[in-house]
């Protein structure tokens, strides 16, 4: 009733409010929309006042960078590895783009743990694959040449084993380093 533009308690609230909301078990979809919200209400309460076109692009990326932030900070600890792959990216993605490839990723991981209406634990799924790789052979030198993955635009993998889109092993990490 008494709204007040420029108050900046309200201004600092919601702040606060973006910093602090998480995905809390949630579903990408509420907690993305939930988010959104409050930064609607924040650009309504925080307009960029700049005369230079140059300034007012260079504002509206570093409000398009601290939405994404809030984003990844705010999901939950099984999108970590997607959300340091993510942060290296360069440049940052739009923040459309960021919330479609983690819901894409959400989508995925809980079709691939469903298994009659029930979500199997991590650890039934790592031991399932490590049976099912020993029982599937391993492609050969030859079928290796052939293969090219357009996600990464690499050659000799596939999706199942591409680090850049599955995160990447610590041993490889290590293996770098050395």
């Amino acid at each position: 009733m008494y709204y007040d533009v420029s108050d900046e308690s309200q201004i600092y609230e919601l702040r606060c409010k973006a910093t602090c909301i998480t995905q809390g078990g949630h579903d990408i979809t509420s907690y993305f929309a939930e988010l959104k919200s409050v930064w609607l209400k924040l650009d309504r309460r925080r307009p960029i006042n700049m005369k230079c076109p140059d300034d007012v692009k260079i504002q509206q990326a570093e409000i398009h960078k601290d939405c994404i932030y809030d984003f990844l900070v705010g999901l939950d600890d099984e999108f970590d590895k997607i959300r340091g792959y993510w942060l290296k990216l360069s440049p940052l993605p739009k923040l459309e783009e960021s919330f479609a490839f983690i819901r894409k990723k959400a989508q995925r991981r809980e079709a691939m743990l469903k298994k009659d209406g029930k979500i199997e634990s991590s650890a039934v799924m790592v031991s399932k694959a490590r049976i099912a790789s020993f029982y599937f052979s391993h492609p050969t030198p030859e079928e290796k040449k052939n293969m090219h993955y357009t996600f990464c635009n690499g050659n000799r993998h596939i999706e199942a084993t591409c680090f850049h889109k599955n995160g990447f092993p610590k041993w490889f990490l290590e293996r770098q380093k050395q």
